[in-house]
C-alpha cells in the first residue's frame, strides 16, 4: 500500500478538475447550494396565511401558493416605512393601529394599502327601529324578477368601537433557505383520511382538488395535501398544515359537505349547482340582528348568525312550486307558511327556518341561511356562532365531496417538541459523520484516503438535499433516516472502489479500467437491490414511509450517477503510480 502514496502535484490536480465526471459533480454541487441557499441575507416576516374577508385580503394580499419555495414566498419588509426584520417586528408594529386609517405594507413583491377597520361591538337595546329592505320575487304577469321595497321593524343596537380588527395575516420569521421542514421538525397538524369506498382515479383527483379549495378558502394556504395508496390498494389523503390546530382542519375535511334544503320530504335546493353565490362579506352576513345573543334556561348562551345565498333559477322555480300548495299560518304579528325549510348537512338536520308568507309561490333566488352557536359566556357563544357560520359558508361555496372521508388518524406535533427533534437529528447526523471518519481511519490508517471519501459523501448529501428541495419534498425524521442510510451506503461503495484501486499488488494483471469495472458491477447490483426494495415503500403504509423511501432512492441515484463515478476518477488519479 505504501507504493500508492498520493503525490499532490499540480499535474494531478489539473487532471482531476479537467475530468468531466468531477466537473459534473461540482456543477450539481453549486446548483444544489444555490437551490438551498439562494439568498441567505434576506429578512422580513413571511406570510403564512391570509384570512378571507380580512383587511389584508381586501387589499389584495392573497397569501402563498403551496408550490412556492420558502424563500420565494411573499414576505413583509416594512410597514409605514418602518423595517420589518422578523415576525416579532410585524406584530409589534401592528399591535396599536389607529382605526379608520390606512397603512402601507411593503413586501418583496408588491406594496399594499391596507385599511385598518375599527372593531365594532353591537350592544342590543330594548327597542326596535324601522329598516328599509329590498326583496326580489318573480312576477308571473311580467314574467321577470322584480324588486320591492319594504319597511320592517328590527331590534335597535348601540355600536361602540373597541380597538381594531385583526389585519388577517399570519406570519413567521422569513426563512433563509429553501429547505421545507416536515411537521416532525416544525410542528403542526397531520391528518390521514380514507374514502369510505374505493373510487376511480378521476374521482380521487376531484377529492384532492375539492379539499385544497376548502382549506384555501378557509385561509389555510400554507399546507401540503398528497394522495397515497398502500399495497392492498387502499386510498388515502394526507394533509399537513403547519401551526394549525386539528379542530380547524378536521371541521372542514371530515364532512362530505352534502347540503340539502327540504320542505317536508321534498328537496328545494342542494349545494353545488343550485347555489350560485354565497355571501362572505359583512354587509350580508354576520350575527342575526333580529335575535341578539340570549341566555337559555340552563345558563348557556346562544347567538345566531345569518347570511344570504343566491339560488339558480331552476331551484327558485322548485321552491315556488312547492310553496304554492302550502297554507298561511299567523304567529303573533307575523305570517308564515304551514311548513318550515329544513337544512341538512351530511344527512343531519342543522337548522329549521320559518318561511315568510310573502314567499308563497314566489320563485325568489335570494335566500337567508341562519344558524347558531353556544357557549358558557356571551362572547364564547358569539365566537362559536361566527365560526360555525364560516364553516357553513365554506362548505356551501365549495360544494360537497364525491364521497365521505373517514379519519384514519390525526396528530398534533408541538413546536417545542419539533425543535427537540431537529436538534437531536442534527446531533445524530454529526455523530454518524464522526463515526464514519473513525472507522475509515482505523481501517486505512491514512488521512489521504479518509478525507476524499468524507468530502465525496458531503457533496452527495448536499446534492441530494438540493434535489429534494427542488422537488418540493419536506425533510422530516423519515427523510433524515433516508439521508443517513444513503450516506452510509455511499461510504460503503466508495470503500469498494478504493479497495479495487488498491488491489494492484494481488491482481496486477487487471487494468485500471477492469478494476473500476469490477467495483461498479458490485455498486450497480447493490443500487438495483436497494431500488427495488424501496419502490414498494413509496406507497406502503399510506405514505408514511415515502419520505424514507424517496430520500434513499434519490440519494442512491445521485451517488451512482454523479458522485461515485467522480470519486472513482479522483481515486484513480491520486492513487495511480506515476
Amino acid at each position: 500500500m505504501n507504493n500508492y502514496k498520493i503525490h499532490m502535484d499540480k499535474k494531478k490536480w489539473e487532471s482531476i478538475f479537467k475530468d468531466w465526471r468531477v466537473l459534473l459533480a461540482l456543477a450539481f454541487l453549486i446548483l444544489a447550494v444555490y437551490i438551498i441557499y439562494p439568498a441567505p441575507w434576506i429578512h422580513g416576516a413571511t406570510i403564512r396565511n391570509v384570512k378571507p374577508g380580512s383587511p389584508a385580503y381586501e387589499a389584495g394580499i392573497v397569501g402563498p401558493s403551496p408550490l412556492d419555495l420558502p424563500v420565494s414566498k411573499e414576505r413583509i419588509i416594512s410597514i409605514n416605512g418602518r423595517p420589518v426584520y422578523n415576525a416579532a417586528d410585524y406584530y409589534k408594529l401592528t399591535k396599536n393601529l389607529i382605526p379608520n386609517t390606512t397603512i402601507i405594507i411593503k413586501t418583496n413583491k408588491k406594496t399594499y394599502s391596507v385599511f385598518v377597520k375599527p372593531k365594532i361591538i353591537k350592544i342590543p337595546l330594548n327597542k326596535t327601529i324601522n329598516k328599509t329592505i329590498v326583496e326580489s320575487f318573480f312576477n308571473k304577469t311580467l314574467n321577470k324578477t322584480v324588486n320591492i321595497t319594504k319597511i320592517v321593524q328590527v331590534p335597535a343596537y348601540k355600536t361602540i368601537v373597541n380597538g381594531t380588527e385583526d389585519l388577517g395575516l399570519s406570519v413567521y420569521d422569513a426563512p433563509k433557505d429553501n429547505i421545507r421542514l416536515g411537521l416532525d421538525l416544525q410542528g403542526g397538524t397531520r391528518i390521514i383520511l380514507k374514502p369510505e369506498k374505493q373510487v376511480p382515479p378521476e374521482v380521487f383527483d376531484q377529492i384532492m382538488s375539492s379539499l385544497e379549495e376548502r382549506l384555501n378558502v378557509y385561509g389555510l394556504s400554507d399546507l401540503t395535501i398528497r394522495k397515497a395508496t398502500d399495497l392492498a390498494g387502499n386510498q388515502y389523503v394526507i394533509i399537513e398544515v403547519p401551526g394549525s390546530s386539528a379542530s380547524d382542519v378536521l371541521s372542514l375535511v371530515e364532512k362530505q359537505g352534502k347540503f340539502v334544503a327540504k320542505i317536508g320530504n321534498e328537496t328545494v335546493f342542494t349545494g353545488g349547482k343550485d347555489i350560485k353565490y354565497v355571501c362572505m362579506s359583512a354587509d350580508c352576513s354576520g350575527l342575526s340582528q333580529r335575535q341578539p345573543p340570549t341566555m337559555t334556561e340552563n345558563g348557556t348562551w346562544v347567538a345566531r348568525f345569518s347570511f344570504t345565498i343566491k339560488l339558480s333559477p331552476e331551484a327558485a322555480q322548485r321552491q315556488a312550486k312547492i310553496t304554492s300548495g302550502l297554507s298561511v299560518v299567523n304567529v303573533g304579528r307575523e305570517s308564515y307558511l304551514s311548513k318550515d325549510l329544513d337544512l341538512y348537512l351530511d344527512g343531519k338536520k342543522v337548522e329549521t327556518l320559518k318561511i315568510g308568507a310573502d314567499l308563497k309561490g314566489v320563485p325568489t333566488t335570494d335566500i337567508m341561511i341562519s344558524g347558531s352557536g353556544y357557549g358558557n359566556t356571551r362572547k364564547e357563544a358569539i365566537n362559536n356562532a361566527l365560526k360555525n357560520m364560516k364553516k357553513l359558508q365554506t362548505l356551501l361555496r365549495v360544494g360537497s365531496l364525491p364521497v365521505k372521508l373517514d379519519v384514519v388518524s390525526q396528530e398534533k406535533i408541538s413546536s417545542s417538541l419539533s425543535k427537540s427533534f431537529l436538534s437531536n437529528s442534527l446531533l445524530i447526523g454529526l455523530g454518524a459523520i464522526i463515526a464514519v471518519i473513525l472507522v475509515l481511519l482505523i481501517f486505512y490508517k491514512r488521512w489521504d484516503l479518509t478525507v476524499p471519501i468524507i468530502i465525496t459523501s458531503l457533496v452527495e448529501l448536499t446534492i441530494t438535499v438540493g434535489l429534494l428541495t427542488f422537488m418540493g419534498w419536506s425533510i422530516d425524521l423519515s427523510a433524515i433516516a433516508g439521508l443517513i442510510a444513503s450516506v452510509g451506503s455511499g461510504v460503503d461503495q466508495q470503500v469498494i472502489i478504493t479497495d479495487e484501486v488498491l488491489s494492484g499488488e494481488t491482481r496486477k494483471a487487471y487494468t485500471w479500467k477492469q478494476k473500476l469495472k469490477n467495483a461498479f458491477a458490485i455498486i450497480t447490483g447493490s443500487y438495483l437491490t436497494t431500488l427495488f426494495a424501496m419502490l414498494p415503500l413509496l406507497s406502503m403504509g399510506a405514505g408514511l414511509l415515502r419520505g424514507f423511501a424517496l430520500t434513499t432512492i434519490v440519494g442512491e441515484t445521485v451517488g451512482v450517477l454523479i458522485t461515485r463515478p467522480a470519486y472513482a476518477r479522483v481515486a484513480e488519479i491520486l492513487l495511480k503510480k506515476d
